[in-house]
């Protein structure tokens, strides 16, 4: 389909010991979507969480971008609690989020790949300059950095996001949140719609970002993409986490039965 092999049947657990906690969430409950969630996910580790859609995945997914309504419970990024109500002190504490929907929450469709990627950090240098005006030129060069470093495809900065198939869209998203270097990711449904090639484009990349040191959570349906990826895995069913598998790789079968609420398995 792609002209070459791809490597998505490779297991790419981290081959070395996790680091001290970075992410933790405890008792964290949205009326109706979510019950006492807890969990961790250290330095190097990336966590997965695995769920039939509909049982909680979305409301996780909005209180680690600051969007829930009203949410309960604590969100610590290395072991400071931060409000989880506001997406700015979110990012500030180091948290970048790759949504679910990359279409609504991820790219304004109407505007350019630069001016997409300048969203989260036009307030700051090298974007912005004195007095609140931005720096056209700053924009166009990191556009341009993110686009060759991405092999996004495009004939300029100014395409509009619009235009761009999924997979070079989701490059575009994983280019503005990983350029931060963010201690904490959270990545929600990152593959769906990819064809082979950018699937395996983006879980090469969650591996390397793992790698430096980065604590993700991924939030998936997929049973090949947890697999192959997760350290570790929590089962969210009916907003409650019902099954922890704590060491890959990971049985199918019983990941299967947890997900559809028929068994719950302790870590």
């Amino acid at each position: 389909m792609v002209g070459r092999d791809v490597g998505l049947g490779i297991r790419r657990a981290a081959t070395e010991p996790s680091g001290g906690r970075m992410l933790e969430l405890v008792g964290v409950s949205v009326p109706g979507k979510l019950d006492e969630v807890t969990l961790r996910v250290g330095a190097g580790q990336l966590v997965a969480v695995a769920g039939v859609e509909g049982n909680g995945q979305s409301a996780l997914e909005d209180v680690l971008s600051g969007l829930a309504a009203d949410p309960s419970g604590a969100v610590r990024i290395a072991d400071r609690e931060v409000d989880i109500s506001s997406p700015r002190s979110l990012r500030d504490a180091g948290v970048g989020i790759v949504p679910s929907d990359r279409y609504t929450r991820g790219l304004v469709k109407s505007l350019g790949i630069d001016t997409n990627l300048a969203v989260d950090s036009y307030t700051t240098a090298p974007l912005a300059r004195r007095w609140g005006r931005l720096s056209r030129n700053a924009v166009r060069d990191r556009a341009e950095r993110i686009i060759a470093a991405l092999s996004v495809k495009a004939s300029s900065p100014r395409t509009l996001a619009g235009t761009l198939s999924g997979g070079h869209a989701q490059r575009v998203v994983l280019g503005r949140v990983l350029d931060g270097a963010p201690d904490v990711l959270v990545v929600a449904q990152p593959t769906r719609g990819l064809d082979v090639g950018a699937t395996e484009f983006v879980w090469d990349t969650l591996v390397e970002h793992r790698a430096r040191g980065a604590a993700i959570l991924l939030i998936s349906s997929d049973l090949d993409e947890i697999c192959s990826l997760a350290d570790r895995v929590v089962v969210l069913y009916r907003g409650r986490i019902v099954a922890e598998f704590d060491k890959g790789p990971f049985d199918r079968e019983a990941l299967g039965s947890a997900m559809g609420g028929f068994q719950e398995v302790a870590a």
